[in-house]
């Protein structure tokens, strides 16, 4: 996944009735590795599963 958003990702934790928030809170359950990279304008987000 990649934007020009500003700023980083960063885990948050949503209210049970928030429609929004949960994205990086849900790599990182599902993920063994997950990652930001920023080459230029912009980041991109990473993630790896088991085999």
């Amino acid at each position: 996944m990649h934007d020009e958003a500003p700023g980083l990702p960063t885990c948050r934790t949503p209210t049970p009735d928030a429609e929004d928030g949960r994205g990086i809170q849900l790599i990182s359950y599902g993920s063994d590795a997950w990652c930001v990279c920023t080459p230029g304008p912009g980041k991109a987000t990473w993630f790896e599963l088991g085999r």
